[in-house]
Formats: C-alpha cells, structure tokens, sequence
C-alpha cells in the first residue's frame, strides 16, 4: 500500500509536461504512470493542476547572528516559509565562532532543526578559525558526517569571520583530498 497518491495531475519535468499519476512511499516517488490503481492511505485530485518537484534553496541565513543582530527568521519560521513557497530543502550557513569545531557547530543546529525544521536541510558551515590546524583534520570526519559544503570569508575582518589567503589555499587543498566544495564571500 502506498502513502500516497496524487492523481490526474500534469507533471513537470526539466525536460517536458506530461498528464501523469504519482505514487509515494516513504517520501519517496515509487510508481509513474496514467490512471494508478493501487491502494494508498491518502488520494489527492490534482486535475487541473500542476505537479511539481519540490524547489532547493542552497543560500539560506537563518537565526544567523552578524553584525550585533541575528538575522530575522528563525529555524522554524524560516523554514515554514520555504514550505510555503514549494522549498523542500535549505542549505543553511551556520558560522563557526572562534575556536569552535565544526562537529561541534552541526550538532547544535542539528538539534535545533530535528525539532524546528518544517522542510529537509543541510548545512554550508563557514570556517572562520583553523584552530592550528584542528579543522584540517576534524573536515575528514565532518565529510563522512555529510558536511561536504564550506564556506569563507575573505572580508568581515573586523567581525571576526575573515581568513587570510594562506588559510583560504590550505582550505582549498584539503576539501580537494576529500571531495568537499569550498565556497568564498570576497
């Protein structure tokens, strides 16, 4: 039995436009096709309308402090926004304070979201102190956490986020070694 059913919908695809039923499981799409005739907890009519996946919003700043302000949207809040608006999953920022971890920063969001979140998420953590080299090695198991996005500032010196440029290169070289993604506010 499926979870799901949204039926007689048109279902747009990056490549085309088709009249097409979908089947759900788990939060997952398990059956395409015309007219599905299959049991499912719930049926949804969608003639008429529009089936759509669900948008990605990879730049988000949510209950991010900056400046002696904290941004306006918390993790709740925002996140029930992006649902309203078809954002299935954020990328949040979450900035590492001086001599803090970066296990250590997505753990404390992590909490945070598990119970706030109204959409999926992940996070781009911006490294603003290499801690002599502690987060060099603390990125491998940050990767095989899934914290595969970095972030770095090459200005904001005065609030503390700025690295300099041979911090910036061994940060680079390091996420090369293990496939993570750097990126750079300049």
């Amino acid at each position: 039995m499926l979870d799901l059913i949204i039926k007689g919908g048109l279902v747009v695809t990056a490549a085309d436009m088709f009249p097409c039923d979908v089947g759900v499981k788990d939060g997952k799409i398990v059956e395409m096709g015309l007219n599905l005739d299959m049991e499912a907890k719930e049926v949804v009519d969608a003639t008429g309308k529009l089936v759509l996946p669900g948008a990605l919003d990879v730049h988000t700043h949510l209950a991010m402090p900056f400046g002696g302000t904290i941004s306006a949207d918390s993790y709740l809040s925002g996140t029930r926004a992006a649902a309203c608006g078809g954002v299935t999953t954020i990328f949040d920022y979450p900035v590492q304070r001086k001599g803090g971890t970066i296990m250590d920063l997505v753990n404390s969001k992590k909490a945070i979201l598990e119970k706030e979140a109204c959409v999926d998420w992940a996070s781009h953590c911006i490294i603003t102190d290499f801690n002599d080299g502690q987060i060099l090695e603390e990125m491998e198991e940050a990767v095989k956490e899934g914290i595969t996005s970095y972030k770095c500032f090459m200005v904001y010196k005065k609030a503390g986020m700025m690295v300099d440029d041979g911090m910036f290169a061994t940060l680079l070289l390091r996420a090369k070694e293990l496939g993570a993604l750097v990126n750079v506010h300049a």
